[in-house]
C-alpha cells in the first residue's frame, strides 16, 4: 500500500523536524545511540505509513480509539516508576513514552467516533494521564480536544474539552520531581546556546510539523493540536520536545497518527 499524496506535506514537515533533531544531536555531541534510535524510529515510521491502513468502518475506528485510550493505563500497571511518575511502557531495555506513542492515533481517529464514544475515549485518556501524572500529555489531550471542538461544535465535543481541562488541572496539583535530560528536554534553549541559527532551524521545522497537517484539512486538527500541546509543554517544564529531541515514541506515534489519517478510499498514489 503506497502513501496517499495528500499526506506528503505532513510527511515532509515530519521528516524535516526529525532530521533537524538528528543534526542537532550530532552537532551537540549527544550519545551515539540517540541519533541512531531516532533515525531507526523514523525509518519504522515511514514503513508504518506505507503499510498501516486506517480502519475501514467507523465502528473499527471506535474500537481502535477506545483501545488506545485504555492502553494509556499500561504504565500504571507495568511501567517503570521514577519518583512516583509512571509514564512509560517498559519493553525490556526499551521504554516508550505511552502518551506520545498512543495519543496521536487516538486523536487522529476522534472525529470518526460517535460523539458519546469521543467523550468516553477522552475520559479514559484523561484519567490515565492524570494518574501517571503527565502534564505534557494532558496539554496534548487538551489540544486534541480543542481541535475536535473546532470541527464538531456540539455539547459532546465541549464535554471532551472540559474533561481534558480537568486532566490538565489534576497534573498541576502534583509536583513533577523529574529534571531535564539533555537532548530530550529543553532542546530549543540548549540549541540556542550552541547556535541561534540551529535553534531557529529546529523551531521552524517543529512548527512545520504542526502546521502542515493542520493546513491539510479540519479532520487533522486534533492530531495537530496534540503535537502542539506536547511542544508547548516542553517550554513550561522538563518534558520531552517532540520530534526534534531524542525519543522514539513521538516519532512512531506521529507516523501512526498520520497513517490513521489516510483517506479510506482505495485510490492511493
Amino acid at each position: 500500500m503506497l502513501i496517499d499524496k495528500t499526506l506528503y506535506p505532513s510527511i515532509i514537515g515530519f521528516g524535516a523536524a526529525v532530521l533537524a533533531g538528528i543534526g542537532f544531536m550530532l552537532w551537540g555531541g549527544a550519545p551515539a545511540h540517540y541519533p541512531a534510535i531516532n533515525a531507526g524510529a523514523f525509518g519504522m515510521g515511514i514503513a508504518l505509513l506505507f503499510w498501516v491502513r486506517p480502519p475501514a468502518s467507523d465502528g473499527g475506528a471506535t474500537r481502535i480509539g477506545l483501545s488506545a485510550a485504555l492502553m494509556l493505563f499500561l504504565p500504571l500497571i507495568m511501567g517503570p516508576n521514577l519518583d512516583g511518575i509512571r509514564r512509560w511502557i517498559g519493553l525490556g531495555p526499551v521504554q516508550l513514552h505511552a502518551a506520545m506513542l498512543l495519543l496521536p492515533s487516538l486523536l487522529a481517529l476522534l472525529p470518526r467516533l460517535d460523539p458519546k464514544a469521543q467523550s468516553l475515549a477522552v475520559l479514559f485518556a484523561a484519567i490515565a494521564i492524570a494518574a501517571q501524572p503527565d502534564r505534557a500529555s494532558a496539554l496534548a489531550l487538551l489540544g486534541g480536544a480543542v481541535g475536535l471542538a473546532l470541527i464538531q461544535r456540539n455539547r459532546w465535543a465541549g464535554a471532551s474539552v472540559a474533561i481534558a481541562l480537568l486532566s490538565v488541572a489534576a497534573t498541576f496539583m502534583r509536583a513533577d520531581p523529574l529534571g531535564p535530560v539533555p537532548f530530550v528536554e529543553s532542546v530549543l534553549p540548549d540549541a540556542w546556546v550552541m547556535s541561534p541559527l540551529l535553534a531557529i532551524i529546529l523551531a521552524l521545522t517543529l512548527i512545520a510539523a504542526i502546521a502542515l497537517p493542520a493546513r491539510q484539512g479540519s479532520e487533522m486538527w486534533p492530531l495537530a493540536g496534540a503535537l502542539a500541546g506536547f511542544a508547548i509543554a516542553s517550554f513550561i517544564g522538563a518534558y520531552p520536545t517532540p520530534l526534534i529531541g531524542y525519543g522514539a515514541a513521538p516519532i512512531i506515534g506521529l507516523a501512526l497518527g498520520l497513517a490513521m489519517s489516510k483517506p479510506r478510499s482505495p485510490a492511493l498514489a
